[in-house]
């Protein structure tokens, strides 16, 4: 499972490191799940943060609010081309990942950069059917790398900074999107075990994102991993 992620970088250190304009306020999120309203940066808007809801419902039960995409991959089904043309990247400084130890047990763990700063997944977005005021999207996912393979076999497609822009121009082709689709540097990654209250979903409190005896979703800790 990797449904929940975190921003909680201050107003200020947003305008600075993404070279936008950032209108409101902005509250820290330190345990996003589907379904919140997140910060993005869309291709339509390039110079000023959105706001949108993680899930693209199209019409359906189930909102989409990840798309895989597979590493190297050569081509694309046309759902998923379409989901192209509309690009946003999806602001964040960590994101979680459940590692499953018995039948029952599964430990959480957090996924940052090495020096701790924040970055951005690759996303779609698309207005919402019953709002062209609202707009809602998907993060882009793709296989996992070496750090996260043990735990996972995908991971959220995260950007390299020089490659955020060419996620947001609209004149880049499909065949220029696709080679950026691939995981990120294992090297350029830590790893931790975080507290299982990341589990509750109304725990947006600082605390869950840091690093923690290893305990799984029922507060047992464990020994052995």
């Amino acid at each position: 499972m990797y449904d929940r992620y975190s921003f909680s970088l201050p107003k200020e250190k947003i305008i600075r490191r993404f070279e936008i304009k950032v209108p409101g306020t902005i509250e820290p999120q330190y345990n996003i799940s589907p379904g919140n309203t997140i910060s993005v940066i869309t291709d339509l808007q390039p110079k000023q943060l959105t706001k949108a809801v993680w899930g693209i419902s199209e019409n359906r039960k189930t909102p989409i609010h990840k798309v895989f995409i597979k590493q190297d991959t050569q081509k694309t089904t046309p759902q998923t081309t379409q989901f192209l043309t509309q690009r946003c990247i999806i602001l964040a400084d960590g994101f979680y990942l459940w590692k499953k130890v018995s039948y029952k047990s599964r430990i959480p763990y957090r996924i940052t950069l090495k020096w701790n700063m924040p970055f951005a997944f690759a996303g779609v977005w698309q207005y919402e059917s019953h709002n062209n005021n609202q707009i809602s999207c998907a993060m882009i996912t793709t296989d996992a790398n070496e750090l996260i393979a043990p735990i996972a076999t995908k991971m959220p497609l995260m950007l390299p900074l020089e490659q955020e822009k060419t996620w947001l121009q609209t004149n880049t082709t499909l065949p220029e999107i696709l080679p950026l689709i691939k995981p990120y540097s294992s090297d350029q990654l830590r790893l931790f075990p975080v507290s299982g209250q990341i589990n509750q979903l109304d725990m947006n409190i600082p605390e869950v994102t840091l690093p923690s005896q290893p305990t799984d979703q029922f507060g047992n800790y464990v020994l052995f991993e």
